[in-house]
């Protein structure tokens, strides 16, 4: 093989700019295959083309650290990453040995295939791999890279210095989205919700996020589908945000949330109602900013502190609307209009009954008697802890009526 006279160094001139290596995949006589990294924080991968007397042949290809992890995990070959390049074209520089290098955009459908590695091709790491950052921020631009649903949540809670944040508070708001999440996968699966029971594990593995980093600007965390979106058809994760994000579209008009709760149906008011509580303990906005890798989907929405007390308002009544009703002949034993508590005794059996009085529900137990047997109805609405997860069912009173 021959032997180019020039010696290996990295391009002058270039819009690329200052460049550094920072991990060396192939080597022959000098680096062949390699990430660089920019003064400006940018990278590259170079990749050595053609070797001449006086001068060598390069391709650069500016990749995102994304894309370079799942280059190193083989997720991705090298001729994939160079025949799709990220922002759309490549340089092709020529480094000569008096050391007037030059460059030229080139889209890589112009390349002939000995310029490109072979299909089979992936890059190899003897070590272990170096570090690229935490990744793209920007959810469209993150989406894309990793071919994953990417979702950034910002928080703006008001009484918390940014950008720190009390975990258990923030470990209970993920935790109820994660329920919200899958909640609304089930339906969108199939459009067989259902109220209680375990959700298919087959749904829980599509509709899984993973938090992947955090970033300033409020308390922000992104997350991703922790499977890859298929890039003919939506997926799963990508069809549940979209629900998701016209269910936070709502804002807190009762017509629409009504609406789109109603259409949910299953689980979705509950999980909704907890996480929309959990924000109201933090006192907090919420920006969600959802970006996929499938053109013409993501959406941004904002909800303001105001909008997600009213909304939790709204959607705590609708939950229990929403939830099964029983009617059963009982004794008052206790009631308390200034706390809205009730205690009740049924009259067919020894079971007994207590818990929250519906706000509707107030003004006609102005008179109640306590000793008196009613007909009462009572919603059983199902409510999730947030220190451990186990679901509890909780009766609220919604009616109370004389017997004949």
């Amino acid at each position: 093989m021959k032997v180019s006279l020039v010696m290996f160094r990295l391009p002058n001139g270039t819009p690329m700019g200052s460049l550094s290596i920072i991990e060396t995949f192939e080597y022959f006589d000098f680096p062949r295959l390699f990430t660089t990294k920019s003064i400006t924080g940018r990278y590259y991968l170079g990749l050595s083309i053609l070797d001449e007397d006086h001068y060598l042949e390069w391709l650069y290809l500016e990749i995102s650290s994304e894309k370079i992890r799942r280059l190193i995990a083989k997720e991705v070959s090298l001729q994939d990453a160079f025949t799709k390049p990220e922002c759309g074209y490549l340089l092709k520089v020529v480094c000569t040995d008096r050391g007037d290098d030059k460059f030229d955009y080139v889209l890589p459908e112009l390349l002939s295939e000995d310029e490109l590695p072979l299909p089979d091709a992936y890059i190899e790491v003897a070590d272990k791999a170096k570090q690229y950052g935490l990744g793209e921020i920007t959810p469209h631009i993150a989406a894309k890279a990793s071919h994953r649903e990417t979702l950034n949540l910002h928080l703006f809670p008001a009484d918390s210095h940014l950008p720190e944040l009390n975990a258990r508070s923030f470990g209970s708001v993920l935790v109820s989205i994660q329920e919200l999440v899958d909640a609304i996968g089930q339906v969108a699966n199939d459009g067989d919700a259902t109220l209680k029971g375990a959700i298919a594990e087959d749904i829980l593995q599509k509709t899984k996020l993973n938090a992947c980093q955090i970033f300033e600007g409020s308390f922000g965390v992104q997350l991703k589908s922790a499977t890859l979106s298929d890039m003919f058809s939506e997926s799963l994760a990508a069809k549940t945000l979209e629900e998701l994000s016209g269910l936070l579209m709502a804002g807190d008009t009762e017509e629409l949330l009504s609406n789109k709760l109603h259409f949910l149906k299953g689980r979705v008011a509950s999980k909704y109602r907890r996480v929309l509580k959990e924000l109201n303990k933090l006192s907090t906005g919420l920006t969600f900013d959802w970006g996929s890798p499938n053109d013409g989907l993501g959406r941004k929405v904002e909800l303001t502190k105001a909008q997600i007390d009213k909304a939790f308002t709204i959607v705590d009544k609708i939950d229990i609307e929403m939830s099964e009703s029983i009617e059963i002949n009982a004794n008052l034993i206790g009631l308390n209009i200034r706390t809205k508590r009730y205690e009740i005794e049924s009259l067919d059996s020894d079971e007994s009954f207590s818990g929250r009085v519906s706000d509707e529900a107030i003004p006609k137990m102005q008179n109640a008697t306590i000793n008196n047997r009613y007909k009462a109805n009572i919603k059983k609405v199902v409510e999730t802890k947030a220190s451990s997860g186990d679901e509890t069912i909780k009766w609220i009173l919604v009616g109370l009526n004389p017997l004949d």
